[in-house]
């Protein structure tokens, strides 16, 4: 019997980072059949600070989302300058283990709390600022015309700098919030579409004047409520009040989780745990952040999914690279496993190349469990050194061969790396790409800088930024199928002839004059 199956097929990002609009339609989506179980494979290119990273934070936040973990406590630096809100939205294709077919739509709001700040501050601020008056009425009376002015401007400032350092502290410290959730489903019946059920969690701000707090009230919609109307031991709107307080998902908290597994197997809870699932262990993001880490030889982050047919859990760590782990000796043997899973793929890129983790000694942890002691190696033939010493890019390689692996064999895995290319030489790149895009079957997103894989792979499975913050990201029109897409993108970059400019074009007389000038100037 076929496994269940969920693809990501279209993503609209509004007012994240600097993008303001953007659509982004995967390759699956261009199929005939939507629901096809091949391997999709989606390149975004475009000039530095163009969107491409957004991409890949989007994924980020819909991971952390769906899989019940909180927002990052940095967001709101997230949501486009000037703007109060950003808003996400990811449409899925699913096939249930009985291969019934759904369309479903999850998108998210997220708003800045400056004006629950503001209103804070409000009160105390008004205090503050009687008392200040009375003080400067105070001073007036025993200081000289020119006296009082100094006074006066050394208390205003003070007091307007203090303000303002406690505002920027506090909206630190709490800046997000998710303001909705939305969920649609509509089932796949007779090749037409069934009315989508959907279920909507909003935030409603109260305001009590009275001692100036603010009360918030989440509010669920009757779908929600009525799938839940006979577990009277649960109070929905508290736990959904619960998961904002937090910063987590309303439909996808543990409690929510919890709840669900209790009541009747309804499309909509079914697609619910579903979608859990997947973003807890089939949808893999390799970040900047993490081969950052790794490019400063810090350490080799790892998330391992182990399955014993009965259970499936997830594995979260990292490897020292410059200097020895401490690993729960219950989980080594697993972890064993898993680089001996990289090494057979490995080898076949970099001949003679494989990695090995050496157990050093055990020793006893500060509650009494036991750990080992490891290092890593990279060995070619007979020869082994530290991997920290290892280039940048077979670092690279080893850190996402992993997530490759379990999406070449698996449909429903979705693996999104950012700068794919980096470190890595660009034959082997367009190779690996092309192999994947020809016999894999989960879904690949990677953004990149190196041309190769315009080369190799079909022009649906590129996907372009511009320089139209409103309008990010687009596929090429007008490129004939025998035409080189890369010398297209070349000409296009250019002379143009797309809808949007794909290419802020720079002037190198004017970068040459630049750098002469910094070189002048420096120093003086």
């Amino acid at each position: 019997m076929a496994k269940s199956m969920i693809r990501l097929q279209k993503i609209t990002i509004q007012n994240l980072k600097n993008v303001r609009m953007g659509n982004i339609r995967f390759t699956c989506n261009l199929w005939e059949d939507i629901y096809e179980r091949k391997a999709d494979v989606l390149g975004v290119y475009g000039q530095n600070g163009s969107g491409k990273t957004t991409l890949i934070c989007a994924l980020s936040l819909l991971k952390g989302l769906m899989s019940g973990t909180a927002l990052p406590m940095n967001f709101s630096n997230m949501i486009t300058c000037g703007e109060q809100a950003a808003v996400c939205s990811f449409e899925f294709s699913v096939v249930t283990e009985e291969q019934e077919k759904y369309k479903v739509v999850y998108e998210v709001t997220f708003s800045k709390e400056v004006d629950i700040i503001q209103r804070k501050f409000l009160d105390k601020d008004q205090e503050e600022l009687a008392k200040c008056r009375k003080e400067l009425a105070e001073d007036q009376e025993e200081l000289s015309e020119d006296q009082k002015r100094t006074r006066i401007d050394l208390k205003s400032n003070l007091k307007v700098n203090s303000k303002l350092e406690a505002k920027r502290d506090t909206q630190v410290e709490r800046s997000v919030t998710i303001t909705s959730e939305i969920l649609s489903i509509s089932k796949l019946q007779s090749n037409r579409y069934e009315k989508s059920k959907t279920v909507k969690v909003f935030v409603k701000k109260e305001y009590e004047n009275e001692n100036g707090m603010l009360s918030i009230k989440v509010s669920p919609k009757n779908l929600l409520s009525d799938l839940f109307r006979d577990k009277k031991e649960y109070h929905l709107e508290e736990l959904l009040t619960r998961a904002h307080q937090n910063g987590i998902s309303y439909l996808f908290s543990k409690d929510m989780l919890t709840m669900i597994s209790e009541v009747s197997n309804s499309d909509l809870l079914k697609i619910i745990c579903q979608l859990n699932y997947y973003a807890t262990y089939q949808l893999h993001i390799i970040s900047n952040v993490q081969s950052g880490v790794i490019n400063a030889n810090i350490a080799l982050p790892f998330s391992f999914v182990l399955d014993d047919k009965k259970t499936v859990s997830m594995l979260y760590g990292s490897l020292k690279l410059n200097g020895t782990s401490l690993l729960p000796k219950e989980f080594t043997p697993m972890i064993q496993q898993k680089i001996e899973l990289v090494n057979v793929v490995l080898g076949e890129l970099v001949p003679g190349l494989s990695i090995r983790l050496v157990e050093l000694e055990e020793q006893k942890g500060e509650n009494g469990e036991d750990l080992i002691e490891t290092q890593l190696y990279a060995r070619r033939g007979e020869h082994e050194i530290l991997l920290q010493y290892e280039s940048d890019g077979i670092k690279k390689l080893i850190s996402i061969l992993y997530a490759v692996i379990l999406a070449y064999k698996d449909s429903s895995v979705t693996v999104a790396i950012d700068e794919l290319d980096s470190g890595i030489f660009e034959f082997l790149l367009g190779e690996l790409l092309q192999i994947f895009e020809e016999s894999g079957q989960g879904q690949l997103l990677f953004t990149s800088h190196n041309l190769r894989p315009l080369e190799v792979l079909n022009k649906k499975n590129i996907l372009f930024t511009t320089t139209n913050e409103n309008h990010r990201y687009l596929r090429l029109q007008n490129v004939r199928t025998n035409q080189n897409l890369r010398d297209f993108y070349y000409h296009d970059i250019i002379l143009g002839g797309q809808k949007e400019c794909i290419y802020e074009m720079t002037n190198p007389y004017v970068i040459r004059r630049a750098l002469k000038m910094a070189g002048d100037n420096d120093g003086k």
